[in-house]
Formats: structure tokens, sequence, C-alpha cells
């Protein structure tokens, strides 16, 4: 959904699509980029494939917004490094990360495969003036969020709290 998303994103602000990370198969990035080329818009992207950690933070502390249009996840984990680096994020508002994240400015979600919606947020974020963008990243409840996702201790023992709190309104149980 990606090539969708920038084609929108470009009708309202100027931007480059810097992605990371690797594809499950050849087949999948073949056919990216071919997406990429049918919507017009693969001189706005940036390749940069997998990173070792230190390079990847640095790429996601100059971006402006990470645009995370996931169907499946329980825990974000690149959400949360997103906001670490001081990057609001973008995402379907799927049970998961509402879970996680929901309540947090620098987090905005989007119902599920809007694209329209997710580019919308995406080119208001590039947009924002600077003190309304700092806000987001600098909110008590983001500076709170991190401290206490700070180590994988924290995040196990949040995640855990979640499930026996699932597990506590299950019928099942």
């Amino acid at each position: 959904e990606l090539p969708s998303i920038l084609k929108s994103v470009l009708g309202r602000t100027e931007t480059k699509l810097v992605v990371i990370g690797k594809f499950f198969s050849d087949w999948e990035k073949r056919h990216f980029f071919d997406l990429l080329e049918q919507y017009g818009v693969r001189d706005r992207v940036i390749w940069k494939g997998f990173l070792p950690r230190a390079s990847l933070f640095d790429e996601v502390s100059r971006a402006k917004v990470l645009v995370y249009p996931s169907h499946f996840d329980n825990f974000p984990y690149v959400a949360l490094e997103s906001l670490a680096c001081g990057t609001p994020v973008v995402a379907y508002d799927i049970p998961g990360p509402r879970s996680v994240y929901g309540g947090l400015p620098a987090v905005r979600f989007v119902r599920e495969f809007d694209t329209e919606a997710m580019a919308e947020q995406a080119a208001r974020l590039l947009k924002a003036p600077a003190p309304d963008y700092e806000a987001l990243i600098n909110d008590e409840r983001v500076i709170v969020f991190l401290r206490s996702h700070s180590s994988w201790d924290d995040v196990a023992k949040s995640v855990a709290e979640l499930i026996f709190q699932l597990a506590a309104r299950s019928r099942f149980t």
C-alpha cells in the first residue's frame, strides 16, 4: 500500500519515502518496485534495505513521520523505535497497535485500508509547524510511555499485563 499512500501524500506535499528493511521474497520486492513505477513515484523513493541498528536509528531520527500500514501486528516494535527517535507514527487502527499506543498524540491511527486517510495524516505531520510537531514528540504522555518501555524487561512486563487483562475479560477462562 505504500506506493498508493506515497502518491496521495505527493498530491498534498513534496517529500521522499525512505524504505528500510527487507522483503520476504524477490517476488514481493519486484512487485513493490513495479507498483512504484505504475504510480509514477519511483523517483521519490530511496531504498535502504536492511540497516545495522546505528544506521537504522540515524535514518529514523531524520524522518518526519513513520508510515506504518501493517495489518498484522501485536506490539509494533518499529513504532516504539520511531517514537524513541523523535519521529511520529501513522498506523492502521488495528487492535495490537491501538492497545499499545492508543492515547499518544505522536501516534495517529486511521481506519484499516484507508490509504487516503493515512496519506492525509502523514502529510499533516510533514507540513506541521515546528512548534506543533515538537509538541507531539515532547508531550508528557509520550515521554512517560518511552520511559516505561525503555528496556525489553519493561516491554515484556507491559505485554504480559496486556495478555493477563485480555485473558481476565475472556469468556473462555
